[in-house]
């Protein structure tokens, strides 16, 4: 799992529609995706349609530095060779939550509780979320905001709206800075630490 920097949202909506489109228990039940309206001349009669209600960012969330180790270097000690960082970069993500909204309807209210429950299966009322995003997987904290019932009985539809708040972090304005790590001498005092600590140990004659 992995709770890294997304660096395009796109790829986040294009993991909610997969995920909400993978649920399949509710029989003929059809999903809409982003750029599906529901003013088509011609709707499903069972469906989930998910949207994006926009974003805000989080000032409550404090902004951290990620480390990121971007060349390594080779040192010889006491015969063994080692491999440590030499070189990291220093980035500060943007704390941001986007807003999903989950669209269902259908004509029976069989139907109706079945998709509630699939709904509720699939994306938790609070916790986290994993989503595969270019071949790794990533945590997101998840929080269902509400549920509005917009049950039309006059004309027999059943429907209703989940509100969902995900957490992310996304490249900020801030440049990302790059750093050395001065290795050498360390190992130098390492070395002359256990030196000492040789000699220590030797009884006196």
């Amino acid at each position: 799992m992995s709770a890294g920097i997304l660096d395009n949202i796109a790829h986040l909506h294009a993991a909610m529609y997969d995920k909400m489109a993978g649920i399949g228990s509710v029989p003929g039940l059809a999903f809409l995706g982003f750029d599906d309206g529901k003013t088509r001349p011609t709707l499903p009669k069972v469906a989930m349609h998910i949207s994006f209600g926009g974003y805000e960012i989080d000032r409550r969330r404090t902004i951290h530095q990620v480390y990121k180790a971007t060349a390594e270097g080779s040192y010889i000690y006491d015969g063994e060779e080692f491999t440590v960082p030499s070189e990291f970069s220093v980035s500060h993500p943007l704390p941001v939550d986007l807003f999903y909204e989950i669209d269902t309807w259908c004509h029976d209210s069989q139907t109706s509780i079945a998709m509630d429950l699939a709904i509720l299966a699939t994306f938790p009322e609070r916790g986290v979320l994993g989503l595969p995003i270019n071949g790794d997987v990533f945590d997101f904290p998840i929080e269902l905001l509400g549920v509005q019932d917009l049950d039309d009985l006059t004309e027999n539809i059943r429907e209703k709206v989940y509100r969902y708040k995900i957490e992310v972090w996304v490249p900020s304005h801030l440049l990302t800075t790059m750093r050395k790590i001065i290795t050498v001498p360390i190992i130098e005092l390492y070395a002359k630490t256990k030196r000492i600590e040789e000699v220590s140990l030797t009884p006196d004659l």
